[in-house]
């Protein structure tokens, strides 16, 4: 079983062996979208302004009629997705990554980008990436 994030609403009540009513089979499926609260709104509008760049791309003209670029974002809302089943799908995902990236040879190495501003300015919150596949 995979675990849930401890910070997830549903974490408590989907413990590896947790059952479901009736049928005896692991417990049910769920998909849950939290509202985030102000702290995290916060980090969030912090994120998306200290990532902006005034950068105007080729369907900007397309898409909004101008070539104009927003000078800013204001955040309005968020919810955090809790989907136990696309949750398991990443985990999978992960663990094929991390095993890739242990196997690969000398003569192909991974690119490594460790020069991302999302990733600098969100560890600077205190929050890190998992190293072995977002380096």
């Amino acid at each position: 079983a995979v675990p849930y994030p401890s910070y997830w609403s549903q974490a408590s009540s989907c413990l590896p062996g947790a059952v479901s009513e009736g049928d005896g089979s692991d417990a049910a499926e769920f998909s849950e979208r939290p509202e985030m609260g102000e702290d995290m709104l916060k980090r969030l509008q912090s994120l998306v302004t200290d990532t902006y760049s005034d950068v105007t791309t080729r369907d900007r003209q397309r898409h909004s009629g101008s070539w104009m670029v927003p000078r800013d974002f204001t955040l309005v809302q968020a919810w955090r997705n809790e989907n136990s089943k696309l949750w398991r799908k990443y985990c999978v995902k992960k663990a094929e990554l991390q095993q890739e990236v242990k196997t690969a040879s000398d003569a192909k190495p991974f690119e490594v980008y460790d020069d991302v501003l999302t990733t600098k300015v969100w560890s600077a919150y205190g929050d890190q990436l998992e190293t072995s596949i977002n380096v």
